[in-house]
């Protein structure tokens, strides 16, 4: 795409709804704008993401810049090519030269599978009056990319997955790949600035080659150091869910580690919930719906006391369960919650109750057995 269009930021939002926003000024073009890095590694229900219509059928634009702005045209003329991928993209210099101001958004629209996105980019260079934005559907902008004078495209990638930023990697003295990153806390301004900090780092994780050749992950052992006293529950023989429920219901906390072994048996759904008030008025939900094979979060219930973003949503992917069980290692540390699935899948996300009480533990899926549970308390780090 190439034009102008100072201003305005399009949106995208975070519980996987996301809007894709381009402001040109000058010249820009863009196409094919949610393609994958890998073929099939990340989908979205975008219906018209690289404008292969000839038109733009679920975008809405604002201004002239890109009226008539899709193009199947190769190139200027003289010269070689933009390199597009597909016949078309958008070409704002097609809709009337340099001069016409706009911008153009996406419809929202869901990012499933790895998260990464990508976009065909080139033109002009100028982040503020001329770019490809990325943003939350609050306006948040998340990603944004600008041309680098050049007509031929270029494929930006960014990440757009909730929480995880700025991973480093390193191998220790044993051998281990590890990897750690920032957490991010998704709360509004005013949260950061009365709290007096933003963000944390992420439980450090080692890396490993599964035997079908896909990366396995899990927190690295030292974590263990950080248990206080013997286990809250400490369950090692198949047990009900009722039973394990009545041994669940006096332990309460926001800094727990939580090892869990669930047999399907014949549940269609099933997992845990924490962070869960009393009556279930709040709670956040991990689960594993067996009829689609995936593995999820519920924050629908979460409570977002301080977060920017007031639609918490459901996420899930694909995850095979091991010989019928799905085991969780889940650790809690205040609004934090990573839960690691059969050394294989990952989920971190944030959960901001409004209740002082929502620190309860609760299984669910009726079917379903609890093959092994225990439960720490953990410490303080500097503890």
């Amino acid at each position: 795409m190439r034009t102008r269009a100072p201003s305005k930021s399009a949106t995208v939002t975070r519980s996987s709804l996301l809007r894709l926003l381009l402001a040109l000024a000058i010249c820009l073009g863009l196409t094919s704008p949610l393609m994958t890095q890998t073929a099939g590694a990340t989908g979205t229900t975008l219906t018209n993401p690289g404008f292969e219509s000839g038109d733009l059928s679920g975008w809405t634009t604002t201004g002239t810049a890109f009226n008539g702005a899709v193009s199947d045209d190769p190139g200027w003329g003289w010269g070689c090519c933009f390199n597009q991928q597909g016949s078309y993209h958008l070409w704002g210099f097609a809709a009337g030269g340099d001069a016409p101001m706009g911008t153009v958004t996406s419809e929202a629209f869901t990012l499933t599978g790895t998260g990464m996105v990508s976009a065909l980019v080139s033109g002009g260079r100028n982040e503020n009056d001329l770019y490809v934005a990325l943003t939350t559907l609050d306006g948040t902008v998340l990603h944004k990319a600008t041309g680098t004078d050049d007509e031929t495209y270029r494929r930006v990638i960014r990440d757009a997955r909730d929480h995880f930023t700025g991973p480093s990697g390193t191998v220790d003295d044993k051998g281990r790949s590890l990897v750690f990153s920032i957490a991010q806390d998704r709360r509004t301004e005013r949260a950061h600035y009365d709290a007096g900090w933003a963000h944390n780092a992420g439980l450090p994780i080692e890396l490993s080659m599964r035997p079908d050749a896909d990366l396995g992950f899990r927190p690295v052992e030292e974590v263990s150091r950080l248990h206080t006293g013997e286990p809250l529950l400490d369950i090692s023989e198949p047990t009900s869910l009722t039973d394990a429920n009545a041994r669940l219901a006096g332990i309460k906390g926001d800094m727990l580690h939580i090892k869990l072994t669930l047999e399907r048996g014949s549940a269609g759904t099933f997992g845990l919930d924490v962070l869960r008030s009393p009556g279930d008025e709040e709670r956040t939900r991990l689960f594993y719906d067996a009829p689609t094979g995936q593995l999820g979060v519920d924050r629908t219930r979460s409570g977002n006391n301080s977060s920017a973003e007031p639609h918490l949503g459901i996420h899930k992917g694909p995850l095979t369960l091991s010989n019928g069980s799905l085991t969780l290692d889940v650790f809690l540390d205040r609004s934090m919650i990573e839960a690691y699935a059969n050394n294989h899948k990952s989920i971190t996300t944030r959960a901001y109750p409004f209740r002082q009480d929502s620190l309860g533990l609760r299984l669910f899926g009726d079917g379903s057995i609890v093959k092994s549970m225990t439960v720490w308390k953990m410490g303080n780090m500097t503890d």
